[in-house]
């Protein structure tokens, strides 16, 4: 004999509820309700305790006496008790926790028990119902949807639920969780935790309860007519194929929270749903998915991740604190156009659609990390889906950093940030070469953008347009893009970074990072390439463990994309799957992103090659100037410290109120590195015969692309073309410095620039031309070894583009050192232009020569000594063989004798002195004059030579006063500019 379950009437009574809310419960179809061993648990418990705990937990051998022990309860029957009429009657406790417990409807219920397939109904019912108590369900099955379409409720939490679906009519789909104008006065909460364990000894009070009732041994079914079956709780969809159905899906369909009202917050944790999360239009405090706090699981378990088969849809919804996504897998979208929330956190996500916040308002923070964004929903569609389209966004600060990976680029369109933006140690990519990597077009940021810290963008960077309140950093950034093979004069060269007509509230900075942030991001790297050492299959010139993070993110979204992406778990328990199912469902499922990766393949090979070709031209440079070899440790901290751009960087047009430093920086749009020296006495000895044969204007018959375009420029500080600094690495003692290089045309057309800080030599040997025709400048300064005549001053450094005005670069280099008082160096340019016709050749040899010969004044000052005691020796040699002649009756060219008649004498070195000075008339040049013929020898009898006294002394003559003016006037003009005041 078996005991039989008690009558719903009957519980009631013995729990001593009024009779007036009997009645108005037990009306029909629950008059002559018998309930089941789970139901007689939660009107028993519930109404009493407020615990409601429907498991197992029993002594078997005390179950075997219970007729009806099942473990699903009429969903009409929880409907009735929590109607707000009745619910405020008999429920004495704030709060009702239903745990392990299916929940079926009646209908449900009869169609199993006649072998019929179940129709997709609402499990749970309760819309436009008033819960006025805090509703838990633990580990309950809800054989159907749930519909709370317009309640209102307290705190709503289910703890390790599974949801079939039902057809929401409005819509016509298939949703598990119904919630459109839900009202929830505190939090909804899906989590997969376990919050307590199971006491399997403990005996049951509805043990006692049911022998109390009326013994019957004829039945030996249950109530319902049907046995127990140990999978009856296992929910099929036939329409899932046999991989999904082996995913655990706690949503058989979407949720749909449209128009919803949270107070506190929505949080999922480790839920997995096979559809879409639609919160469309609602007003939710929070929502978190895997943790209340943003955290990178260094001291905490890490949650199991969630899926989402589908898209989270939060367009124009207000959440008030902010969004919380952590580990978490979407193989649809994140849609949030016009989004309002106070800050937005994805951490260790992978989104294999895109992030919508197009027209978003971020107020704090919006913050990407260690996640994976591909922006491809359709893999058939050959159009572009950016990764994240975000135009009009405006947000506090932007944080897109520390292992963010970007498939298909990101659009940033005219958007504001109140304070910065952060890319360090991201990869951006863009689908081809020509589209955009990141989109920052118009934008408008507050303070600084950062590129630096191991940031990859493989693409081009657009900051058309931007304005940047403060600086951008690019230290140690790898800017990558494709360059052409065989670049023919007007060919499109693909840009690394647009930059036109940007304005800068301060400086963009290339150089080097400080040396903490330089040790942390080498430090990171090492743990990255330990990680992934051993699925490394491309070799370059140094360690695996060393790579630079554009190679490992090539390898890893390539090679490795797939084994990535699969976790490998444990089989155990009923939500651990074996991770060949995994498998078999990833690649099943989500091929878009393996599909927007393949399509990168050969761009990313092409790019790739070229940056390992930039890697080589900078190893051989480097060794060659410092006369080392550098080990592998040191190359793998070279490129830490060098940014590397494949591609033209085009500033034209931006205003820097700054200065821009592009120290250290490499530069490379050649094709290949064959004309790259391989020992340092090649490179002298190229030198050395481009000296010899080559014209004095250094010119290239290769037709270079640009590396460096900054046409029409406006830099109110300083211009950092040089060294750069010294080291600030420990182990880079080796290296002097950290160089500009740039491999292609350096473009400064028409720029103004405040102070011009460059290393010529890199314009004299190394592969590049310059183009400074119309640059303006107030200041000018190159670091070079003493040296006779500087690089610098020779203007070899730039390139003759044969233009009309192609004069220009050497008078304001002229007009540099004039205002810097080296009117030498000035002087000197000036004859190094490039003349225009053979008249102009001849002039300017003249002027050359003249200038080497006076210039600098104190030249001029020797030659005016060397010419005085020279005319004195001329010039008394003369008045002894009769070349000069007296012309005034009291002169007398005879030095030796005494006439009384005459009152000036001869004196060779006072008329020397005398013609030395064209604007004086004193008594020597008035009194003497030389004589056309003499008839004597100017030279002495020991010399062997004959030349008339007159006519040698009168050419000499000629000379001597010529260049006497000359040297005078070139002196003159020389202390002229040292006492000059302005």
């Amino acid at each position: 004999m078996k005991l039989k379950s008690i009558s719903l009437h009957e519980l009631l009574t013995d729990l001593n509820i009024d009779q007036n809310v009997i009645d108005e419960i037990v009306k029909p179809p629950f008059a002559n309700h018998q309930l089941t061993f789970a139901e007689s648990i939660v009107v028993y418990e519930g109404i009493k305790t407020g615990e409601a705990d429907c498991r197992i937990s029993a002594k078997e051998k005390e179950l075997k006496q219970i007729e009806d022990y099942h473990q699903y309860v009429c969903a009409e029957l929880l409907e009735r008790l929590l109607m707000p009429q009745i619910a405020a009657k008999i429920f004495t406790k704030t709060k009702l926790t239903i745990q392990g417990v299916g929940i079926y409807r009646l209908a449900d219920l009869v169609r199993v028990r006649e072998g019929k397939i179940i129709k997709e109904n609402h499990a749970l019912n309760l819309h436009d119902t008033i819960i006025n108590i805090d509703l838990t369900f633990k580990d309950c099955t809800f054989v159907g949807g749930i519909n709370l379409q317009g309640a209102t409720t307290r705190n709503l939490i289910f703890e390790r639920p599974r949801f079939h679906t039902a057809i929401n009519t409005l819509n016509n789909e298939l949703e598990s969780f119904i919630g459109i104008n839900l009202y929830v006065r505190g939090s909804l909460i899906f989590t997969m935790k376990n919050t307590e364990s199971h006491n399997a000894d403990k005996s049951h009070p509805m043990i006692d309860l049911s022998r109390k009732a009326r013994r019957d041994e004829e039945k030996t079914n249950n109530f319902w007519g049907f046995k127990e079956d140990k999978n009856f709780w296992e929910i099929k969809d036939d329409k899932q194929n046999e991989s999904e159905n082996l995913i655990d899906f706690q949503f058989k369909g979407s949720v749909n929270l449209q128009h919803a009202k949270i107070d506190d917050k929505l949080e999922f944790y480790s839920v997995n749903i096979n559809g879409h999360l639609k919160c469309d239009y609602a007003q939710i405090n929070r929502l978190i998915f895997n943790a209340d706090e943003f955290s990178d699981y260094e001291n905490v378990s890490r949650p199991e991740e969630c899926i989402i088969k589908g898209n989270i849809n939060i367009n124009e919804a207000s959440f008030q604190q902010g969004i919380h996504l952590q580990v978490l897998k979407v193989t649809g979208s994140i849609s949030g156009y016009h989004l309002r929330s106070g800050q937005f956190f994805i951490y260790s996500a992978t989104i294999n659609g895109k992030l919508d916040l197009t027209f978003a308002e971020i107020e704090h923070l919006l913050s990407l990390q260690e996640s994976k964004i591909v922006g491809v929903i359709d893999a058939m569609s050959d159009s572009q889906e950016y990764s994240i389209q975000a135009s009009g966004l405006i947000a506090g600060n932007i944080f897109m950093r520390s292992g963010l990976k970007i498939a298909n680029g990101i659009r940033l369109y005219r958007c504001v940030v109140k304070d910065s933006i952060d890319f360090s140690g991201s990869l951006v990519m863009a689908a081809y070469p020509d589209n955009e990597a990141i989109n920052l077009i118009g934008g408008k940021i507050g303070n600084d953008i950062q590129f630096s810290s191991g940031t990859v963008i493989i693409g081009t960077l657009f900051l058309e347009d931007a304005s940047v309140g403060r600086n951008i950093y690019f230290s140690g950034c790898k800017l990558l893009n494709k360059y052409p093979e065989n670049y023919k004069k007007g060919d499109t060269v693909n840009k690394s970074v647009s930059a036109k007509n940007a304005y800068i509230g301060k400086s963009i900075f290339f150089s080097p990072m400080s040396k903490n942030l330089n040790k942390t991001v080498f430090r990171r790297l090492q743990i990255e390439g330990e990680r992934t050492k051993d699925i490394i299959d491309k070799k370059v010139p140094f360690p695996d463990q060393f790579r630079s993070v554009a190679v490992e993110m090539k390898k890893q979204l390539i090679s490795n994309s797939k084994n990535k992406l699969t976790r490998t778990v444990k089989s155990y328990g009923p939500r651990h799957l074996r991770s060949e199912a995994i498998n078999e469902y990833i690649n099943s499922k989500c091929n878009i992103f393996f599909d927007s990766i393949d399509n990168h393949e050969f761009f990313l090979s092409d790019a790739m090659r070229c940056y390992e070709n930039a890697i080589k031209y900078l190893k051989i440079t480097t060794e060659i100037e410092n006369g080392i070899e550098l080990s592998d440790i040191e190359l793998a901290e070279l490129l830490l410290e060098t940014t590397i751009s494949v591609g033209n960087i085009s500033f034209t047009g931006i205003h820097v109120s700054g200065q821009i430093d592009l120290s250290s920086a490499l530069l490379y749009t050649l094709a290949g590195v064959q004309e790259i020296p391989d020992h340092k006495n090649r490179i002298r000895l190229i030198r050395f015969i481009k000296k010899l044969t080559e014209k004095r204007v250094y010119k290239k018959s290769t037709d270079y692309p640009n590396a460096l375009t900054m046409k029409f420029s406006n830099i109110n500080g300083e211009l950092f073309l040089n060294e750069g600094i010294e080291s600030n690495l420990e182990r880079m003692g080796r290296i002097a410095s950290f160089p500009f290089r740039a491999c292609g045309e350096v473009n400064l057309h028409s720029s103004k620039i405040g102070q011009f800080f460059i290393s010529p030599r890199r314009g004299c040997a190394e592969n590049s031309k310059w183009k400074v025709i119309g640059v303006k400048y107030s200041y000018i300064y190159s670091n070079e070894p003493a040296a006779r005549i500087s690089l610098l001053e020779r203007c070899d450094w730039f390139y003759n583009y044969g233009e009309e005005n192609n004069r220009q670069p050497y008078e304001e280099l002229a007009a540099a050192y004039l205002r810097a008082g080296d009117d030498t160096k000035a002087r000197k340019v000036l004859l190094r232009v490039i003349p225009r016709n053979g008249y102009e050749q001849l002039t300017l040899w003249i002027l050359r020569g003249v200038s080497w010969l006076g210039i600098p004044h104190y030249k001029s000052l020797l030659w005016l000594v060397g010419l005085f005691f020279a005319g004195w020796i001329v010039f008394t040699q003369s008045g002894n063989t009769g070349g000069i002649i007296p012309i005034s009756k009291t002169a007398s060219v005879e030095i030796n004798k005494s006439e009384p008649a005459a009152t000036i004498f001869f004196s060779g070195g006072a008329y020397s002195f005398q013609h030395m000075m064209p604007f004086l008339s004193l008594g020597q040049k008035e009194a003497f004059a030389t004589t056309i013929y003499s008839g004597r020898n100017f030279f002495p009898d020991w010399i062997p030579l004959y030349a008339d006294s007159g006519v040698f002394t009168s050419t000499y003559l000629f000379f001597h006063v010529t260049l006497s003016l000359l040297f005078l006037s070139m002196f003159i003009i020389g202390i002229t500019r040292i006492i000059k005041r302005s």
